[in-house]
């Protein structure tokens, strides 16, 4: 399965397996620690770098931040193409 297609399954939406035909989903724990994990990546990198107090200027954390979103989204796709199929 390509990992497009992968991302579009969900917990709550089916695909059809390739080798015996029978519907399967992602499952649902995994994936939703995947999601949570990933949107608390930026903030934590984001106040680690307020509280160590290295930068001032509002645009190096603003900066930071968007950086830290990538990183976020990054790691986010990666683990979540990682998560196990579920039979239903």
């Amino acid at each position: 399965m390509s990992a497009w297609r992968k991302f579009s399954v969900g917990p709550m939406a089916k695909s059809t397996c390739r080798n015996c035909g029978g519907a399967i989903r992602v499952a649902w724990f995994p994936a939703t620690l995947v999601l949570l994990l990933s949107s608390f990546i930026p903030f934590a990198g984001l106040f680690a770098v307020a509280f160590a107090g290295t930068f001032t200027s509002l645009w190096a954390m603003g900066a930071l931040f968007i950086v830290g979103c990538g990183a976020g989204t990054l790691a986010s796709i990666w683990l979540y193409h990682h998560v196990p199929f579920k039979a239903v």
